[in-house]
């Protein structure tokens, strides 16, 4: 057999060098149950031999599909986002699709960046957990345009948009919340969250509210903190509300673990030095809670 000695072997060079026609070719590397098993090693053996790349762009632009499913998340770090990411691959792949992940590092600059490169990919569908900041939307509005499906989730908009939008009851979630530490006794709650611009903190706390309206408690502005949900801003709040203020709160609402688990740690450190909270305090995020 011939060996081209070419970057951009394509299947019409592997035809010529088997002697066969290049829709066989074609059939084989597509493992096509017309074309016998020994063929269609024979034609990966060669395909490997000369060095072929099957070219997905211009294949893409020939039948008009990518096989290929955009996903822009915030961060792979954040382990909600790790498991849905395993979890839609592996569904993806059962079904012939391949998954094109790509972080935003919540950054709504990286994220326009990235909504024109995978449309300029050609995606066959896009999904997206917007990033904390992001509030204009007109960098997917070529998806919607052209009919490519669009699913927001976890993080979607706040306002409407023509998308399909799958995300939690984060109203629901902030009023168990305000319910179980008012059933603790807390009435002095404060309260960590995310910027309001992002529609779960948003959500949360409008749920969060309303049980302690039904409650007759009040959560006052100097206890309550809108920022980026980091260990640091977490501990940066746990000193701004005990050690500047004569009355602390008796309860605590964080709105992500790592605040949480920052706060807790906060108090316990100072525990541990002598230093001493008016009362017990505790601390609520999601569903669960510590005294």
């Amino acid at each position: 057999m011939s060996k081209p000695h070419r970057s951009d072997i394509n299947i019409t060079d592997i035809a010529q060098a088997l002697g066969i026609s290049a829709a066989t070719v074609s059939r084989a590397l597509h493992n096509n149950p017309r074309i016998s098993v020994a063929t269609r090693e024979k034609v990966r053996a060669a395909a490997a031999e000369m060095g072929y790349r099957h070219n997905q762009v211009a294949s893409s632009l020939r039948n008009r599909r990518s096989n290929t499913i955009g996903l822009i998340v915030p961060r792979i770090s954040m382990y909600f986002h790790a498991v849905f990411i395993t979890e839609l691959q592996n569904r993806l792949q059962q079904e012939g699709y391949q998954l094109m992940i790509c972080q935003s590092n919540d950054s709504p600059e990286l994220e326009k960046i990235l909504a024109s490169t995978l449309y300029s990919s050609r995606v066959d569908a896009l999904v997206v957990a917007l990033t904390l900041y992001t509030e204009e939307l007109s960098h997917f509005d070529g998806f919607v345009n052209s009919g490519v499906p669009l699913i927001f989730y976890d993080r979607v908009p706040v306002s409407p948009y023509p998308a399909s939008i799958i995300k939690g009851d984060d109203y629901r979630g902030g009023q168990l919340a305000g319910e179980l530490l008012l059933s603790a006794g807390s009435r002095r709650p404060a309260y960590l969250s995310g910027p309001l611009m992002c529609n779960l903190y948003r959500d949360r706390l409008a749920g969060f509210k309303q049980a302690l309206k039904q409650a007759n408690v009040t959560l006052r502005e100097d206890r309550m903190f809108f920022q980026e949900l980091t260990e640091e801003n977490a501990v940066r709040a746990m000193q701004q509300l005990f050690e500047q203020h004569e009355e602390q709160p008796d309860a605590i609402f964080a709105t992500n673990d790592t605040s949480a688990l920052a706060a807790v740690a906060y108090a316990r450190h100072r525990t541990h030095r002598g230093w001493r909270l008016d009362g017990p305090v505790r601390y609520c995020s999601g569903f669960r809670a510590e005294t």
